[in-house]
């Protein structure tokens, strides 16, 4: 049954309260023993703990609850809901004069996970290119070239987030005078 007070809940990192919650209100739902708090806006990746007032809820027969004071009692985690993104390229999309035995190298915003991971190589005229297979160091993905022809190439990566959604992109480049520009089908990943 609900009583009065409040549930709170408090980011970890500063004990900063972010939300508010009278258990009068219609975000705390009481059904039989199961108290529900309904709270929107915590950020990602962020830790948080629940203070509850004692006087907030009461048993049937009009005794308290004794409350939750404490950093430890009820705390969690929210999900890193933010993936992956591209910080930089080597070579760079649409880079020229690339050195022969240059290597592949891409640098996200945070670590992807390493089941998943992939790269394919196709030149201009969509013959594939062999690359070595790719490897991950933290949040570098790495993959050593052949000595590569004069001309156009397109990679095109694959990565999968640590929410287990992948992510894609491509970039493309010129070895020697190779332009780069290319026109080529889209390739679908599965």
């Amino acid at each position: 049954v609900k009583g009065t007070g409040n549930v709170v809940i408090r980011r970890q990192s500063d004990n900063a309260a972010v939300q508010t919650l009278a258990v009068t209100g219609a975000a705390v739902t009481v059904s039989g023993s199961v108290v529900t708090v309904a709270q929107t806006g915590l950020s990602a990746n962020t830790g948080y703990y629940v203070t509850v007032d004692g006087t907030a809820f009461k048993d049937a027969a009009g005794g308290a609850f004794a409350g939750i004071a404490d950093k430890t009692t009820w705390s969690f985690t929210t999900a890193d809901i933010t993936p992956p993104t591209v910080a930089g390229l080597s070579p760079a999309t649409g880079a020229t004069n690339v050195g022969v035995g240059a290597n592949l190298v891409l640098t996200f915003s945070e670590a992807p996970l390493p089941d998943g991971l992939s790269l394919t190589v196709t030149a201009a005229d969509g013959s594939s290119v062999a690359v070595s297979p790719p490897t991950l160091q933290g949040a570098v993905v790495s993959a050593s070239l052949p000595a590569l022809a004069d001309g156009t190439y397109m990679v095109m990566w694959r990565v999968v987030a640590d929410d287990g959604h992948p992510q894609t992109g491509m970039l493309h480049f010129g070895v020697g005078s190779g332009s780069a520009s290319m026109s080529m089908s889209p390739i679908m990943w599965s």
